[in-house]
């Protein structure tokens, strides 16, 4: 998983060139804890990165022409944050093929690493300097715009400016690494190593295994999946409920006229009817689950569009 760069935090924000560049030197700390916990050491930052002011007439690139700052600080900069593919180039593969557009923005601003950090379910690198961003979460729009609809979404993403943060989002971090996966064909490779609490029903397979990982719902997906898992690991008795993600039981009136639709054959020979399904934010995509809390296990039964009826 790739480490992501707030171009936004980059705004001259800091008031001189002693403040900058601790500045900088913050980040570096935080992009080793990040690289600690499992990260990619790679920093992902906008084409226009370098030219960004620090504070008035110091520069990214001032910086790290900047002979007071370490010199070994400066290489490890340039050897992680200044490489492609850039945060444009990466936003346009995950729209690649979706027919999909995806604009991001923080208070009206254009935000092209938040935006991708949404879209990847990651974290973002803040300069601490911006007060904008001194705050774990912040929050984004998200507009997505396709043929035939459009929504906007108002969503929090992880913003990281100190290594107190850092510290508090650990096991959150951890789980999202753990949640990396390139592919369809890689989740369900790794299916047993992720989820040990989840039961696959027979049209699952197809239904990960020809996910691309490019769509953008991809990693919710997985997201959704780990939340169920961890629901029925932590059961401790009374009413199931499944927290961190949006998910309801179908109407009683859908169940009566199209309840067969979500029937699914279990692999221990019984056929279920999965009432309960998850939903992803800004996509037509529904997880049906059914949890069996007295052996901690839930069944997957079917991953996909939203079903007919």
């Amino acid at each position: 998983m790739d480490q992501i760069f707030n171009e936004l935090s980059v705004s001259g924000c800091y008031h001189n060139v002693h403040d900058a560049r601790d500045g900088m030197l913050q980040v570096l700390r935080l992009s080793r804890g990040l690289r600690a916990l499992g990260f990619k050491g790679t920093i992902r930052t906008t084409q226009d990165f370098l030219p960004r002011e620090l504070c008035r007439d110091y520069s990214v690139a001032n910086w790290v022409h900047d002979t007071s700052v370490e010199r070994d600080e400066r290489l490890y900069f340039l050897t992680v944050g200044t490489r492609s593919p850039f945060l444009e180039e990466i936003l346009a593969v995950i729209q690649e093929g979706q027919n999909i557009l995806f604009e991001s923005a923080h208070n009206g601003e254009p935000a092209v690493g938040l935006g991708v950090v949404y879209l990847r379910d990651s974290a973002a690198l803040s300069l601490q300097g911006d007060v904008r961003f001194q705050n774990d979460p912040v929050r984004i729009s998200v507009c997505k715009l396709g043929e035939d609809e459009e929504s906007i979404l108002d969503v929090e993403v992880c913003n990281l400016t100190t290594e107190h943060q850092l510290v508090s989002r650990t096991d959150w971090l951890r789980k999202r690494i753990q949640n990396n996966v390139a592919s369809g064909e890689d989740l369900w490779e790794k299916r047993s190593e992720l989820f040990s609490s989840l039961i696959w029903c027979a049209n699952t397979k197809l239904q990960i295994r020809t996910l691309s990982g490019n769509e953008y719902y991809f990693h919710h997906i997985v997201r959704h999946l780990s939340q169920i898992d961890q629901s029925v690991k932590q059961w401790d008795g009374g009413e199931y409920r499944l927290q961190g993600v949006n998910y309801s039981r179908e109407s009683k009136s859908t169940m009566q006229q199209y309840g067969y639709l979500r029937e699914f054959g279990c692999p221990d020979g019984t056929t279920r009817l999965f009432e309960l399904h998850t939903k992803l934010h800004g996509a037509n995509i529904r997880i049906h689950f059914y949890p069996n809390t007295a052996g901690r296990i839930a069944y997957i039964g079917y991953i996909g569009e939203h079903l007919p009826y």
